[in-house]
């Protein structure tokens, strides 16, 4: 998995390092995290590459010369001062560099109240003028019901805010994540958004820092002030030290689950709060894993691992459904109609040789009404066939409640699938 740096770093920065950044930008379409699920909005492959072109266009920054630095004259981080950020929240107080005209404000987090999904605020802004361009930068805390995938988190705020994600970036252990998004394609581009999502236990934070873009300027214009955008998100975030001393994480409460397949363990790490009613994997195959996750005496999260002995190679595709709503039908007392969505490969698996193919179904109850829906990643490797599968009680959706209602689920099944995924390519 892509990892993103996000920890305190010197201000020498040495020119390899700002070569990376360079070419990471130069050829963002080639390590997009998340590849758009067919039917999704942005799954048309002309859009997508319509937008990374724009991407590619404005990003273009100058390579290092021979003394190894970037040729940047206009931007100077070394006026920048260190400045505070006291949200009245031990987990997300921070203190970070900031250009000496900054105008900064910052208020109180507010406290999850009991029976709801957690608080959501904005408690932070910041103001400043890079080559007479306003860069705007805005801090969501989040109080929540349980550790969240920081990838998950900035992309649906990207997306709430009407931008559309060019490049995702996550830690391995999903604690940071950055994301670049556009509000449009090329010519209809009127700002740019570099997001930055950092997981404290229960709580998180999202900082996005906007560029604001004319579709009245020039593209050189426009590519000035993205490049001075990025330059100043890389100079606050490089800076950004929280104010305990400890890194991004998903904190301590976490359970074990115990998973062995012939020889071989696997520890697998998932937040608290999930019921195991079935584990058999004690060794021999096939196996299966049931997690439930409960809220209010009521199941809203579903996860299943089966993996069993499969030595002629399957035809995914075929098999998908059929398996997956044998399963469903098993553990619901009413028939569930499951519907494709749409379906994508695991990047990171394909690069290793592996097959692969993750589907997303709609699922409805007997009366028409929905049911949330059912991602599944199917895995074949070394004569195993892997089914991983969430069911969340809530459908996709752009409404923030239901999203947050689903984030704890989309979490745990994340860091499932990572790991099984590492396992599969050791073995």
């Amino acid at each position: 998995m892509d990892l993103l740096t996000t920890s305190a770093t010197s201000k020498n920065i040495n020119c390899f390092k700002q070569k990376w950044r360079y070419f990471m930008r130069k050829y963002i379409e080639i390590i997009v995290r998340r590849l758009p699920l067919k039917g999704e909005k942005q799954s048309s492959t002309a859009h997508t590459k319509g937008v990374v072109f724009f991407a590619l266009a404005m990003l273009l920054l100058p390579i290092c010369t021979v003394y190894g630095q970037v040729n940047a004259p206009d931007f100077h981080e070394s006026d920048w001062v260190q400045k505070a950020f006291d949200f009245d929240s031990p987990e997300l107080n921070f203190v970070s560099k900031v250009p000496p005209d900054a105008k900064v404000a910052t208020v109180p987090m507010n406290k999850a109240e009991a029976g709801t999904i957690g608080a959501i605020k904005i408690i932070g802004k910041m103001n400043s003028v890079e080559k007479d361009q306003k860069i705007e930068t805005t801090i969501l805390g989040f109080d929540l019901l349980a550790p969240s995938n920081a990838a998950r988190l900035c992309e649906f705020e990207a997306k709430l805010a009407s931008y559309t994600p060019l490049n995702v970036r996550v830690k391995p252990d999903f604690s940071e994540a950055r994301v670049f998004a556009t509000d449009g394609e090329e010519e209809n581009t009127t700002g740019a958004v570099f997001m930055y999502c950092f997981s404290r236990g229960t709580k998180a934070l999202a900082i996005s820092i906007v560029a604001n873009l004319s579709k009245t300027e020039s593209q050189e214009t426009i590519r000035d002030k993205v490049t001075q955008a990025q330059k100043h998100a890389d100079a606050f975030i490089d800076n950004l030290v929280f104010s305990n001393g400890e890194t991004a994480s998903l904190g301590d409460n976490m359970q074990q689950v115990p998973v062995e397949i012939g020889k071989n363990s696997l520890n697998l790490r998932i937040p608290a709060g999930w019921d195991i009613p079935i584990n058999d994997f004690h060794g021999a195959l096939p196996a299966e894993l049931h997690m439930i996750r409960q809220q209010g005496g009521k199941a809203v999260g579903a996860i299943w691992l089966s993996v069993l002995e499969q030595q002629l190679e399957p035809n995914i595709d075929s098999l998908s459904l059929p398996l997956v709503r044998e399963y469903f039908d098993k553990q619901s007392p009413t028939k569930t109609e499951l519907k494709l969505i749409g379906t994508r490969d695991n990047a990171q698996l394909l690069d290793a040789g592996v097959k692969n193919k993750s589907f997303l179904f709609s699922a409805t109850d007997e009366n028409g009404d929905s049911d949330g829906d059912i991602e599944a990643t199917f895995i074949w490797h070394s004569g195993r066939l892997w089914i991983l599968t969430l069911w969340s009680a809530w459908p996709e959706t752009a409404d923030r409640n239901l999203f947050f209602s689903r984030l704890p689920g989309l979490t745990a099944y994340d860091m499932v699938k990572s790991q099984i995924t590492d396992y599969v390519i050791k073995h």
